[in-house]
């Protein structure tokens, strides 16, 4: 048995998924603190897929969101829990909004002896699947249903779905959602080059050496000694992507 609270558990993440016609799976995510834990304690994990996701969107569709790691040390949680305050963090983004106090960090999802006490709050997402086609394709309606379910935030709705909600219910404004899509897609003609000509730069382009660090070799990820679990190489010195 391990000594933690959850504070939430297996929790759908709100934007946190690759965004398309067909949406891809959404991350799960837990945040949680030790409990009556007596002695010192030390974290150890292991993951990959925090700087580059392991799930590329198809025909349009947008990545799937690396994994997230959210450390909150002297944060004032005891406080709150006993006082039974309603207001506790349930998903990643109210750690950063929130007022638990102390210091907030992201970092990567494989550390090795992080030490923690009781006034340590951390919060681990999963990566997400990639979308499925242009999100400018996808049925209004599930746009809003997605919203009224947590999936995805009202502003993700109107950026990226170009769809536009009222206020009140989160109702579908069909005539503005229309204008929002028809700008959109004029923007993207505007921008547009013929296949060729991007085809002729875009060869020409390298990410840095960076990413690419951690993406394998370019363009070919899938090649011998690198991952299959979204292109890095998996290094056994704590440099695991």
């Amino acid at each position: 048995k391990f000594p933690w609270l959850f504070l939430s558990r297996n929790t759908f993440q709100r934007d946190l998924q690759g965004y398309g016609r067909f949406n891809g799976g959404v991350g799960l995510g837990q945040i949680m603190k030790l409990h009556k834990a007596r002695g010192s304690f030390r974290l150890t994990t292991m993951g990959i897929g925090y700087r580059l996701s392991a799930d590329p969107g198809i025909f349009g569709g947008y990545w799937g969101r690396p994994v997230q790691v959210v450390i909150v040390r002297r944060s004032q949680v005891n406080e709150l829990l006993s006082r039974g305050d309603p207001r506790l963090p349930t998903l990643l983004q109210d750690l950063v909004t929130f007022p638990l106090g102390g210091e907030c960090t992201v970092t990567r999802p494989n550390f090795s002896g992080l030490p923690v006490d009781e006034d340590t709050v951390l919060a681990f997402t999963m990566g997400s699947g990639g979308g499925y086609g242009d999100p400018l394709e996808r049925d209004p309606s599930r746009v809003s249903a997605d919203v009224r379910a947590g999936f995805i935030s009202a502003e993700t709705a109107r950026r990226v779905f170009g769809v536009a909600l009222d206020t009140g219910g989160g109702e579908v404004d069909e005539r503005e959602t229309a204008q929002l899509r028809r700008e959109e897609r004029e923007v993207r003609k505007r921008q547009g080059v013929p296949l060729r000509e991007f085809l002729r730069t875009w060869s020409t382009l390298r990410p840095p050496e960076e990413i690419l660090r951690f993406y394998g070799p370019w363009p070919d990820p899938g090649r011998e000694g690198y991952s299959s679990h979204g292109g890095g190489r998996v290094e056994q010195n704590g440099g695991s992507p």
